[in-house]
C-alpha cells in the first residue's frame, strides 16, 4: 500500500484492529522501498532495468506513472548519469491536480464521501464488494441519489489552506471546500476543490473576499 507519510502510523493502527491471524504482519517499509513518479512513458525494458516492484499508470492520457523500487536501486540510479531524478514534490502535486486525482491529508480527512472526490469515476471504489463504515450511505447515493458536490480543478491568485471553505459574497453558506493548494508562481495558485454542482459549470467565481476562482472540469468527465 502506497500512502502519504503523515498517514502511516494512523493507518497501521487502524488496520491492525482487523488482523485475526498471528502470521499477518502490517509494517512500515518506507526505509526499504522508494516511490517515484514520472510524467513520461517508461518502457518495459527500463522498468526491468530498474527492478520495478510495482507500478501504476495514471491520467486520462495515461501519461503519469508511479512505480516502486528498492532503496538500493534508488541509490544506484541516483549516481547514474543516464537517469535524472527530481525530488520536487510540488511539481508532482501539480501534475496530479491537473489530472484531478484527489490527495487526502489529515486536514481533509473524513470531510467527504467518495463520490464527492470522483472516486467512482476513477474506479477507486466498488459498489459490488467490500465492507467499510458508511457503505450503505455511499451505495444509496450511487443507486438512488444524486451527487451534490464534485471535485474540480481551480486556479486562483490566492493560496488557500487545505480544508478551507469558500463563500460567495453575501452568502453565509459554503459552496465548496479546498482539497489542496499549490503555488505555480508567486502570484498564481492551483489545486483541487470539492464544489457544489450548481457552480461547477461557471468558468469563474468571485468569492467573498473578491478572490477570483477559475474552474476547470476534469478530462475524465463528471457524468
Amino acid at each position: 500500500m502506497l500512502i502519504n507519510t503523515e498517514w502511516v502510523d494512523r493507518l497501521i493502527k487502524r488496520l491492525k484492529m482487523f488482523v485475526f491471524r498471528s502470521d499477518v504482519q502490517i509494517t512500515n517499509v518506507s526505509n526499504t522501498y522508494v516511490a517515484l513518479g514520472s510524467q513520461v512513458a517508461i518502457s518495459d525494458n527500463t522498468r526491468k532495468d530498474l527492478q520495478t516492484i510495482a507500478s501504476v499508470t495514471l491520467g486520462d492520457d495515461l501519461n503519469l506513472m508511479m512505480f516502486i523500487i528498492s532503496v538500493d536501486t534508488h541509490q544506484l540510479i541516483s549516481a547514474d548519469s543516464n537517469y535524472t531524478l527530481n525530488s520536487n514534490r510540488a511539481h508532482w502535486d501539480q501534475l496530479m491536480a491537473a489530472e484531478c486525482f484527489p490527495d487526502i491529508t489529515l486536514n481533509t480527512s473524513e470531510l467527504f464521501i467518495p463520490q464527492m472526490l470522483n472516486l467512482e469515476l476513477l474506479e477507486g471504489i466498488s459498489f459490488q464488494k467490500g465492507c467499510y463504515t458508511g457503505q450503505e450511505v455511499v451505495a444509496r447515493l450511487h443507486y438512488k441519489g444524486s451527487v451534490k458536490k464534485r471535485l474540480v480543478i481551480y486556479q486562483s491568485d490566492k493560496l488557500f489552506e487545505c480544508g478551507e471553505n469558500i463563500y460567495l459574497p453575501n452568502n453565509q453558506n459554503s459552496i465548496g471546500t479546498v482539497l489542496n493548494s499549490i503555488a505555480d508562481t508567486d502570484s498564481n495558485f492551483s489545486g483541487l476543490i470539492v464544489l457544489k454542482t450548481d457552480y461547477i459549470q461557471q468558468h469563474e467565481l468571485i468569492l467573498q473576499d473578491d478572490t477570483k476562482l477559475s474552474i476547470r472540469l476534469p478530462k475524465y468527465g463528471l457524468d
